[in-house]
């Protein structure tokens, strides 16, 4: 019920206005939700994972609506820190205690997507400074190999936001696709991902997202050779695009070579 709630957080409510009004109701949501479990599911560690699951999805319902629609900076960076360097943190501790129940990072990754913490952080409001912030979550999707689909709007944020939020989100995806043979099948995703992209959206996509590439690039140079052929077909179709600007275009040959 709180997750739902929460859901339809206006931009206007106070918690997303006002940060010591969203530290009031986060912690109130981390401590208070645990109790309404019953005491068998509780158990005797407060701080243990059913607690941390009892309160994860309003928490993530926070964080969305605080990152996705808060007009002031400082809560966004607040409402990421809290999913970054707290739950991110403290799932991975509690996964490595053996009484843990279940895939709890697992758990955490797919509930963030539910909750649409990504689609926020890459939304009308994306700042570069959260997006750095957000690395650890970007890592966790990895190791729990995340599709392409959840990182399509990476490559949509290359190709469209401001250039420090492209520059931060190509790191970001490169950071994602990862190398080793283990990563392949994601990287084949996102180039498909990327071809679907520029059908929908014309070379306006590529030539929005040129700056980037150079930053991404690496992921590919090391993939199998049809991998890295259709990255360079990608910088190939750059660079015939008319509307290509003569800086980007030579930035884009030295990354091609």
């Amino acid at each position: 019920a709180a997750a739902a709630a929460l859901k339809q957080l206006p931009a206007a409510s106070p918690a997303l206005r006002d940060p010591a009004a969203f530290d009031a109701i986060d912690a109130c949501l981390e401590t208070e939700l645990p109790k309404l479990l019953p005491r068998r599911e509780r158990g005797d560690e407060p701080g243990g994972d059913a607690a941390f699951r009892a309160s994860l999805a309003a928490r993530l319902e926070l964080i969305s609506a605080a990152v996705g629609r808060s007009p002031v900076l400082t809560i966004r960076l607040r409402a990421v820190r809290r999913l970054a360097d707290g739950a991110v943190s403290r799932a991975k501790g509690l996964a490595s205690v053996p009484a843990s129940e279940g895939d709890l990072l697992a758990d955490l990754a797919a509930a963030v997507c539910r909750a649409g913490v990504l689609a926020a952080l890459l939304g009308p409001l994306a700042h570069e400074e959260v997006l750095r912030r957000a690395a650890p979550l970007f890592a966790l999707l990895r190791e729990q190999d995340a599709s392409a689909a959840q990182l399509e709007p990476l490559w949509a944020s290359c190709a469209f936001k401001p250039a420090a939020v492209a520059q931060q989100a190509a790191v970001l995806l490169r950071d994602a696709v990862g190398s080793g043979p283990r990563c392949n099948a994601l990287r084949g995703g996102l180039l498909e991902a990327m071809a679907d992209c520029c059908a929908a959206h014309g070379d306006c996509s590529v030539v929005g997202a040129a700056p980037s590439l150079a930053t991404i690039a690496p992921a590919f140079a090391s993939s199998p050779a049809p991998l890295a052929h259709r990255f360079t077909l990608l910088l190939v179709r750059l660079l015939a695009s008319e509307s290509l600007p003569a800086a980007t275009a030579a930035a884009t040959t030295a990354t091609l070579r």
